[in-house]
């Protein structure tokens, strides 16, 4: 891109990776960093799988108990709302008998409700009071994550005044792959790059 373009560049989302941060900050700026929210939030989704690993080998569970743990992974990942019924039942039934594991998956829904606040400000107020809930909760996963979030809060909170995020160029992403994976590959780039743009007919 020519360097006048690159220049008025106003924003940027991105993941939380610090070759983008670094790029960014060389060749635009003038832009403002935002760290992709989904991407923080499937970041912490790992940390709660962690908490049930580590609940899953407690020597004081038997092997029922650590099979029920095993089993119920992507309930425990899931949003509420796309939960069949019978999942939230099994969600309830294992909340309530695992104290860290319902932490932890309160600790994901008041996550999700930084994003809803009205501007940087009131977010990084959010940001911090979260902070402070998953340093009390005691788990140690939690609590690197709270610190890694802290380290780059300056690109979250941007959100609150630039409500950006990279869902459009995870579908159009997604939708490359799925134009590459019916072919089984393209071995002439060209043509490859004819197949996307028939598959985008407004570029």
């Amino acid at each position: 891109m020519p360097q006048k373009d690159l220049l008025n560049i106003k924003a940027v989302t991105m993941d939380m990776w610090d070759p983008y941060i670094k790029s960014i900050k060389k060749w635009c700026p003038n832009a403002v960093i935002v760290f992709d929210k989904f991407h923080i939030i499937a970041k912490f989704n790992k940390e709660i799988d962690k908490v049930r690993r580590s609940e899953q080998n407690r020597k004081d569970l038997d092997q029922q108990e650590k099979k029920t743990l095993k089993n119920n992974r992507w309930i425990l990942l899931k949003n509420w709302g796309n939960l069949r019924e019978k999942e939230k039942a099994r969600l309830e039934k294992l909340l309530a008998t695992n104290e860290n594991l319902y932490k932890v998956y309160i600790l994901k829904d008041e996550l999700k409700l930084i994003w809803k606040t009205k501007n940087s400000r009131d977010m990084a107020e959010a940001l911090d009071n979260w902070c402070l809930l998953a340093l009390e909760s005691g788990l140690k996963p939690v609590s690197n994550f709270a610190g890694a979030i802290q380290r780059y809060k300056y690109g979250i909170i941007t959100y609150g005044d630039c409500p950006i995020h990279t869902s459009k160029l995870e579908g159009a992403n997604n939708k490359i792959k799925e134009v590459k994976r019916r072919a089984y590959g393209y071995h002439d780039i060209n043509y490859f790059k004819l197949k996307i743009h028939q598959a985008f007919p407004v570029l």
